[in-house]
């Protein structure tokens, strides 16, 4: 039995996978398992501190400079430059990336320092394709820190 009548392959499986996001979602809160809220980057010493190290990955939706964490929680900061469009477009984007790390980093990956700069494809992809994003973000090994 067909589930879309007129509609392709990709759509349905689209379709298929958000609504299993929605019920991971929904059975995670009732069992009391909430996705935790990864760190913010706030100091601007550790943004350059990232950012300095240029260990980046270049994706469809972001720029993410990375570091290793040196607590044992990972910390994420995010910016939008004013050029991706107006302030509702712009924290749309910031939210969509801070959801997506927050899956991400609930993975038990490594804990590093993420600094990442929004595009704005981040809009337009579906929130699963920018949640496979961010997991490459996290899977790269990261590049050792220059001796000086």
């Amino acid at each position: 039995m067909q589930l879309f009548s007129g509609v392709g392959k990709g759509a349905e499986l689209a379709f298929l996978h958000s609504v299993c996001l929605v019920l991971a979602a929904s059975i995670a809160f009732l069992l009391g398992v909430y996705v935790s809220v990864p760190g913010r980057l706030r100091n601007n010493t550790d943004i350059r501190r990232v950012r300095r190290l240029r260990d980046a990955v270049s994706l469809k939706s972001m720029l993410a400079y990375r570091s290793a964490a040196e607590s044992h929680t990972s910390r994420l900061g995010i910016a939008v430059n004013k050029r991706t469009g107006n302030a509702v477009r712009r924290n749309r984007i910031r939210r969509r990336l801070r959801a997506a790390f927050a899956v991400g980093i609930d993975a038990g990956f490594v804990p590093m320092d993420i600094f990442a700069v929004g595009r704005s494809a981040a809009v337009e992809l579906p929130f699963i394709d920018l949640i496979y994003e961010c997991r490459r973000v996290l899977e790269t090994p990261l590049r050792q820190e220059p001796s000086n």
